[in-house]
């Protein structure tokens, strides 16, 4: 009996840790951006600057303040913008998807992007990689749901928001059972990832796409490391070859296709259904960035074997003398 209330203990402290963090950096957001908007506008005047790139993947400027708060903070973070503009937004399900789908491969990046710098690659070449990977993948489902007509009804999110309304108080109180949901994803998640780790779910992958990932220049040494980071995300893969980068085991060339691989495609299963509680389609957030990550990894890894050390040194690998080349 003690084992049972031991784990579950641990897993709603560890749950109040994640909720803690997201909301200690989200209220502040979420309140600046309420703020701006009602003085400025700042809703509009970003979804005017944005509108181009938005426009790309056929979605509303507006909803690249949810992608830049992604970009900038977190997961979380995004959703609980997007929650919040919810209205506004009035998206169907095949822009949701498309919204969460560059949210899955470019967020979190002041940190993301210092890890995979740490494990010896160039802070600006993985911001690109991130970058247009995500509008890449954003344009090509965007392109077949538009041409299928596919997922082209309102969206519908598991908690309704609440209306716009004028006045901070109904405005705290939809913001306080938006948390409340973003509290029962988080405990959800981190039980789902534990249920994982006691069913040895995450051996099986790494033995299923061990072959797959070869063939993406992903070496034998760096294979499971690299599933490590797709299936528990880029922090834990990420640290596990930054200290394989020092011991100079794997070669550079192998660390480079590992970490672009990880930027395009990690944590597929937590992040997956996080994004899928706000409307997000399986189609495109798990199969759809899964195929298109390993497709451009095909052509990536083609690239790298062509390019001699120099061009390599020169755009892609920050200097570290510690790895083999």
């Amino acid at each position: 009996m003690r084992a049972p209330l031991t784990a579950l203990r641990e897993l709603f402290k560890e749950s109040a840790y994640i909720y803690w963090v997201v909301l200690r950096i989200s209220l502040p957001l979420l309140v600046a951006i309420r703020l701006l908007d009602e003085h400025f506008g700042i809703v509009a005047v970003v979804g005017d600057l944005l509108a181009p790139i938005m426009d790309l993947v056929g979605l509303p400027g507006q909803a690249g303040i949810v992608w830049a708060t992604a970009m900038l903070l977190n997961i979380y973070s995004a959703l609980l913008v997007l929650i919040s503009l919810w209205t506004q937004l009035e998206l169907n399900s095949a822009q949701v998807t498309t919204l969460m789908l560059i949210v899955l491969v470019a967020h979190a990046l002041p940190i993301e992007l210092r890890i995979t710098q740490k494990a010896g690659v160039r802070f600006f070449a993985m911001l690109w990689v991130r970058i247009s990977g995500a509008l890449a993948m954003g344009w090509l489902i965007h392109t077949i749901y538009n041409a299928g007509g596919w997922l082209q009804a309102p969206a519908h999110l598991l908690l309704s928001p609440p209306p716009m309304q004028s006045g901070w108080g109904p405005w705290f109180l939809g913001q306080a059972k938006n948390w409340a949901f973003i509290y029962l994803i988080i405990v959800t998640l981190v039980a789902f990832v534990r249920l994982l780790k006691i069913t040895n779910t995450e051996r099986l992958l790494i033995f299923l796409l061990a072959p797959i990932l070869r063939t993406m220049g992903v070496g034998k040494k760096a294979v499971t490391i690299t599933m490590v980071g797709m299936t528990l995300g880029i922090s834990y893969g990420g640290a596990l070859l930054i200290n394989e980068s020092k011991k100079g085991d794997i070669s550079r060339r192998d660390m480079l296709c590992a970490l672009t691989l990880l930027s395009l495609c990690h944590a597929v299963i937590e992040d997956t259904l996080l994004v899928m509680l706000v409307g997000a389609h399986i189609s495109g957030v798990f199969f759809g960035r899964i195929i298109f990550s390993f497709v451009l990894m095909l052509f990536f890894a083609q690239l790298i074997k062509r390019l001699p050390d120099t061009t390599l040194e020169k755009i892609m690998l920050s200097r570290n003398p510690k790895t083999s080349s």
